[in-house]
């Protein structure tokens, strides 16, 4: 596995240095002097097409939306601001204390531009984002005319924020808006489809009259001489036919991510930014999360600015990267896993009234003591004890009594198995999956995924607990079948040879079930039944915890 980090949870060009870059360019001897944007305006305006008092170049997109919340301030001017908001909006109108107008999202969370316009009054500020961050949501260049066109007819601006213009098809079109209406600010910024973030370089695109507004407000000194420079090579007709190339690559690449998420039954807002916003079952959206962390990708999952409250939503953000494999097999592992292990007592079965009652019996037979079950779920939740006799040898040990393991087994099988003259507690068992879930995985003619039961059982009890279940078409693999027991990934390592299968579930509710499953390389999903068992199996590398094993109904 590759464990270089993958960052998709910036929207950054991580995987992808332009060729045209050259990061040798900077100019030793220019270093000594104050920096001078002549060279970058001649470029910008050049390749743009526009007039030299109609740009602002900027520290990155985020110095241009500074300006905005200080003219704002200054000027006493109210922001209208749809939801969702790119979350230096969302931050920045509390650090600024501004006067702002929130228009909540509509129930798909797509901004209602409609009551966003209503909402303007005479001189506020409309602020747009096309494509909108976090969602992709992308406004036609009709729309936008009617926005500007509505606000200017209150004496109001619109701000439009368009940091991801360069995956869109109206990068060039949407110029004429600063030449139709005297009240559009454009932002523009090199961070995204140019790969260029790290070195802080944006600018704003406007009528002469604004630009001259946000321009008193800003430093003015405020973008360094080497990174004039590199910016200077964004502008050149070989970047330009590059970027255009990076960025159909991208919209290729986000369709196929896109159309993999839906049929997996998620929502995705159709977006035209080097981004997906992916809605859905919680808990299949954490799968996704924990899958990336396993392959050494960081997405995006804690997402303010999605409503006025700010409650939390269960959504992702994914950026798409240049190179897909790493994603796609990440979003494989979590969505189109090839095959499901389980292990046996407390995931498919209730053993409380049998081994953890041999348990207790068997350590009162020996010691006197009466066991409390809150200490057999302290002890296992500690690790190393998924064979219950060792679990039993040592809550006897710490009880102050030595005895040998051969011993200890005895006793506890004669109370598990039971006699002529008693019952045995195997008797006990009741199946904790539910039978339509057991005919859908393991007993369907046609079965959609591999299964395999992993666990610590010896083989005939193993068995019994197969038949108990009434589990059918699926591998065992128990205690006697391995050279050495969980944690050691051997079992599901085995099942996954059988299968050849590079995607895997492992769902227990220990943490050598856990430590196994890390060690095997599969996801590893814990069913916890109460706040400690839940905390030691995080603690043992759990990816997500489960309730109980039905909740795999809404993942699968």
């Amino acid at each position: 596995m590759n464990t270089k980090l993958l960052k998709l949870d910036f929207n950054e060009r991580s995987d992808s240095v332009p060729y045209w870059l050259d990061a040798n360019a900077v100019n030793k001897q220019k270093l000594w002097s104050y920096p001078d944007k002549g060279l970058l305006v001649e470029a910008i305006t050049k390749q743009l097409k526009v007039n030299k008092d109609q740009l602002l170049i900027t520290n990155g997109g985020d110095e241009a939306i500074e300006l905005l919340f200080k003219l704002a301030k200054l000027n006493n001017k109210q922001l209208v601001m749809p939801l969702p908001v790119f979350s230096q909006y969302w931050s920045g109108k509390d650090l600024w204390q501004l006067d702002t107008k929130l228009i909540e999202a509509q129930e798909d969370l797509t901004i209602d531009l409609d009551a966003a316009l209503d909402a303007v009054k005479d001189g506020d500020i409309l602020v747009l984002t096309s494509p909108n961050n976090p969602t992709g949501e992308t406004l036609s260049i009709e729309q936008i005319e009617a926005a500007a066109q509505k606000v200017r007819e209150k004496n109001a601006w619109l701000f439009l924020d368009q940091a991801y213009i360069e995956f869109t098809t109206d990068g060039i079109s949407s110029l004429k808006l600063i030449e139709q209406f005297d009240n559009i600010i454009l932002l523009r910024t090199l961070s995204k489809a140019y790969g260029l973030a790290g070195i802080r370089v944006g600018y704003l695109l406007a009528s002469s009259k604004l630009i001259k507004k946000f321009s008193v407000l800003a430093m003015p000194f405020n973008v360094s001489n080497a990174n004039l420079t590199i910016a200077l090579q964004a502008f050149t007709e070989s970047a330009k036919l590059e970027v255009q190339s990076y960025s159909r690559q991208i919209a290729l690449n986000r369709e196929l991510i896109t159309n993999m998420l839906k049929d997996s039954g998620l929502s995705v807002i159709e977006s035209q930014g080097n981004f997906v916003f992916v809605q859905g079952e919680p808990l299949k959206l954490q799968l996704i999360v924990a899958a990336c962390n396993n392959n050494a990708i960081q997405i995006k999952d804690a997402l303010v600015g999605l409503t006025a409250s700010n409650k939390a939503i269960a959504a992702i953000r994914i950026s798409i990267p240049f190179y897909l494999e790493r994603l796609l097999q990440a979003l494989r592992l979590a969505l189109r896993p090839k095959l499901l292990c389980f292990d046996m007592d407390g995931v498919l079965i209730d053993t409380s009234k049998s081994y953890d009652q041999c348990i207790i019996e068997t350590v009162k037979q020996v010691t006197g003591i009466v066991v409390e079950p809150e200490m057999i779920l302290e002890a296992r939740s500690r690790g190393g004890f998924n064979n219950d006799w060792k679990l039993t040898r040592q809550l006897i040990k710490e009880l102050g009594t030595d005895i040998s393991l051969d011993e200890v087994t005895s006793i506890f099988q004669d109370i598990y198995l039971g006699n002529k003259q008693k019952a045995g507690l195997c008797e006990q068992e009741q199946p904790l999956i539910e039978q339509s879930l057991i005919n859908r995985l393991f007993n369907a003619k046609s079965k959609l995924l591999n299964t395999a039961v992993v666990t610590g059982r010896p083989k005939q009890e193993a068995i019994q607990g197969l038949e108990k279940l009434g589990l059918k078409n699926t591998i065992l693999i128990s205690d006697d079948d391995v050279s050495q027991s969980k944690p050691s990934p051997e079992g599901i390592n085995k099942t996954k040879d059988f299968f050849q299968a590079d995607t895997c579930w492992m769902f227990g509710d220990a943490p050598d079930d856990m430590q196994a499953a890390k060690f095997a390389g599969v996801l590893a999903i814990g069913i916890a039944t109460s706040e400690l068992i839940r905390s030691s199996l995080l603690n043992a590398g759990a990816d997500i915890v489960l309730e109980n094993i039905n909740q795999l109904e809404v993942l699968i």
